[in-house]
């Protein structure tokens, strides 16, 4: 009996009291709820610069490659010589730039404004041509399943950035990648000099850029090298 006793005391002694057993289980479920929302702002975040869409293979297989362009579908968007899928050609979207939509006489959709100009552009500079693609390694593709890349040409100048110069692109920010600061001055430049896009709307060509931030694009990109540059770096004025 005694025994019993001693051991019906000690359960008794074990017991917490109700409002710190609440207390406790306030503080868990607390805790648990700080670490679901955190892991979920985590994923959004991840989502919303790409990070769940690296593809290692894209990684391998496009950056800092050289292909040939064997089609211009848009300013922005270019086939190269390489099969990606069922598909016999790859289409490249370029990272960080927006050109003007051409038409789409199935929506009824007339052209914008600039947008046969920044094709027939980047189709002078790049079609037929041996380019460089220079990927981000947090994202290789957009929800269209097109590859993204900065497009080195031939002479070294990024053709990102020869359609921000010449007013034929907008900076696109809408998605995170390395060179959104400097994007972004080469816009605020070509506002400046009134090229473009930038020229008027009743205009219906475009004047030439100013020469000195031509010069800069084609000096700062004679390397693959400058575009894995931290954007930290590359925020001069694009006039140099």
């Amino acid at each position: 009996m005694a025994s019993s006793s001693k051991t019906k005391r000690k359960t008794q002694d074990k017991r917490i009291p109700v409002n710190q057993y609440l207390s406790r289980h306030r503080l868990q479920r607390r805790w648990l709820a700080v670490v679901i929302v955190v892991s979920l702002a985590a994923i959004c975040y991840a989502d919303h610069h790409g990070w769940l869409l690296y593809d290692g293979g894209d990684w391998r297989r496009y950056h800092d490659n050289t292909f040939t362009v064997v089609a211009v579908i848009d300013g922005d968007t270019i086939g190269i010589v390489a099969s990606d899928g069922d598909a016999v050609a790859t289409h490249v979207r370029l990272w960080g730039v927006d050109t003007p939509e051409k038409a789409d006489p199935e929506a009824g959709q007339p052209a914008e404004l600039f947008a046969d100009e920044a094709a027939a552009y980047t189709k002078d500079v790049c079609d037929g041509q041996r380019v460089k693609l220079h990927l981000q390694v947090h994202q290789t593709r957009d929800r269209y399943g097109r590859l993204l890349a900065y497009v080195s040409l031939p002479d070294g100048s990024i053709l990102n950035e020869r359609l921000l110069a010449h007013g034929l692109a907008r900076a696109d920010d809408r998605f995170g990648h390395d060179q959104v600061d400097r994007y972004a001055l080469f816009e605020n430049q070509a506002q400046r000099d009134k090229v473009g896009l930038w020229s008027g709307a009743n205009t219906k060509r475009h004047k030439r850029p100013h020469t000195a931030l031509i010069r800069k694009i084609s000096v700062n990109h004679r390397s693959a090298a400058c575009i894995s540059r931290s954007v930290h770096d590359n925020t001069d004025d694009p006039r140099g």
